[in-house]
């Protein structure tokens, strides 16, 4: 599962003094995991000495202080990424969290292989952003969707402290558009989803957000199937590249993108600072 849909709402922002600047840091409270606070800084910020960013964290450290969330969460990109920096953050108790991969396939190049089962069928739910109500209808299928994503991402490596969302909360999802939801592919058998996957669009690019598969299920090739079928009706309407995003220790997808052609293209990896330790370290 990806971390954020989009660049993210923040809820404020610190402006840290410097010997020779400032420098705005963005944050939010993280609304599914429940025990970060995400920081977003300028490039810039990396560059800074040894005592400046021990200087910073301290001060981000009492600025947080107060609050119930147990973790400040720093998301570096690969290009600031080097030796030098990762021994001055783990010398300010700036710890590695997770990696994550942000892949690449090029749909001009992909071609799909129909494969024809009698176990299990593989049916494309909705086109176009859901905004119908949900009613009597159509409720039992999003509560089954609902459901299965929730039971499946609790086995996908994630962040600590995850919270699924309320059903009315992933009925929104859908509604408002907001995450531009354009398809649905599920696995059904014997009348029930086993599996289903679905895709976001970012700056018009498409994304697959999620996947996932029963664990009765999983080892059939079901979620190659969902990624293939996905992935052939974006070809179909003419898109040029298909992108997605995974944690380097869920191995499994990370196979199932082998197989469908997907090139990583660059890592993010996600540093955490502890707020009790970070504080007991600076009142020792």
């Amino acid at each position: 599962m990806n971390s954020d849909l989009n660049i993210p709402y923040f809820d404020d922002s610190i402006k840290i003094e410097t010997n020779n600047s400032s420098i705005d840091i963005k944050w939010k409270f993280h609304p599914r995991f429940k025990q970060e606070i995400m920081l977003y800084v300028p490039s810039i910020f990396w560059n800074l000495s040894k005592e400046t960013l021990t200087t910073v964290f301290n001060e981000l450290t009492k600025k947080f202080s107060e609050t119930s969330r147990s973790w400040l969460v720093f998301i570096l990109k690969e290009e600031v990424y080097n030796s030098s920096l990762i021994n001055t953050l783990n010398h300010c108790g700036v710890v590695h969290y997770i990696t994550e991969l942000n892949s690449e396939l090029n749909l001009q190049k992909f071609s799909h292989k129909e494969v024809i089962t009698k176990e299990f069928s593989i049916e494309q739910l909705i086109q176009g952003k859901w905004k119908n109500e949900i009613d009597n209808e159509n409720s039992r299928i999003w509560h089954s969707l609902w459901n299965l994503e929730k039971i499946t991402s609790d086995d996908i490596p994630d962040r600590e402290g995850f919270k699924h969302e309320a059903l009315q909360e992933f009925y929104s999802r859908f509604q408002s558009g907001e995450s531009s939801i354009e398809t649905i592919f599920i696995a059904i058998k014997n009348n029930i989803i086993i599996g289903l996957t679905y895709c976001w669009f970012d700056n018009d690019i498409p994304n697959i957000y999620f996947t996932g598969v029963l664990k009765e299920y999983r080892g059939l090739g079901i979620g190659t199937l969902l990624k293939s079928n996905m992935t052939d009706f974006l070809k179909s309407l003419k898109y040029l590249t298909l992108r997605t995003n995974n944690k380097e220790n869920n191995s499994s997808i990370l196979l199932t993108n082998y197989k469908l052609g997907f090139k990583i293209i660059y890592k993010t990896y996600l540093y955490r600072l502890q707020l009790k330790t970070a504080i007991k370290k600076k009142n020792d």
